[in-house]
């Protein structure tokens, strides 16, 4: 069997002009991903990214502090939904991510507040009522589980890959793979946190989930989700 190590971005700045960059906190939890999964003997024979810059970073600084020499592949399919388009359809008065930090940060607690919002926005989506790029979120989900599949059927026996990719796409993938109901999805997705490591098994294209949001090698970092 092979291994699909799910790495989640290291934390990217949520309320700064543009969110798709890492934090320094951000790029700290990428090279602690990368040394953990050296501790663990993972030599990958794949790494992929989604085409996101935070995903993509992400997957740089962890490769550059493994020493890993396979190069990062970047599938968009990876990508992570834009929240600034479900908030938009939402709430039309947030049309863009300037409008949305704008808003919370009139908050007391600001992180609090996005997360209020950002779960009706994202029932919204999960109930068929809006659209993100295009895609339901059945779209989105066969979309992130086909681009798990082809990673899978590229790891032979005893063979490992790295993909790094996002919150939504790492719930997408497990509630596929659990079988788990659309009403359930907030569930999954909520606890994942930045740097966080996700374990699959695989045979052929065939994909099950051994390994769900660990963050032991993060025990002395700043613990985030967003």
């Amino acid at each position: 069997m092979g291994r699909i190590f799910l790495v989640r971005h290291g934390q990217a700045d949520l309320f700064g002009a543009d969110y798709d960059r890492l934090s320094d906190l951000g790029r700290r939890q990428a090279e602690r991903v990368g040394m953990a999964l050296v501790a663990q003997g993972v030599e990958p024979a794949v790494i992929a990214s989604g085409a996101l810059v935070r995903q993509a970073d992400t997957a740089r600084f962890l490769a550059q502090t493994a020493g890993w020499a396979a190069p990062v592949e970047i599938d968009a399919d990876f990508d992570e939904y834009r929240h600034e388009d479900l908030f938009a359809a939402a709430f039309p008065e947030f049309a863009d991510h300037a409008a949305v930090a704008a808003h919370v940060a009139k908050a007391p607690h600001p992180r609090a507040a996005f997360q209020h919002l950002f779960e009706q926005a994202f029932a919204r989506w999960l109930g068929g009522a809006t659209r993100e790029g295009g895609l339901s979120w059945a779209g989105f989900r066969a979309r992130a589980l086909a681009a798990t599949r082809r990673v899978a059927s590229r790891c032979g026996r005893g063979e490992s890959a790295v993909v790094v990719t996002s919150g939504g796409v790492i719930a997408a993938i497990a509630q596929a793979l659990l079988g788990a109901p659309d009403a359930e999805v907030l569930k999954l997705h909520n606890p994942i946190y930045n740097g966080s490591i996700s374990r699959l098994m695989t045979r052929g294209d065939t994909v099950a989930l051994s390994g769900f949001n660990d963050v032991s090698h993060l025990r002395d970092e700043t613990l985030t989700y967003r």
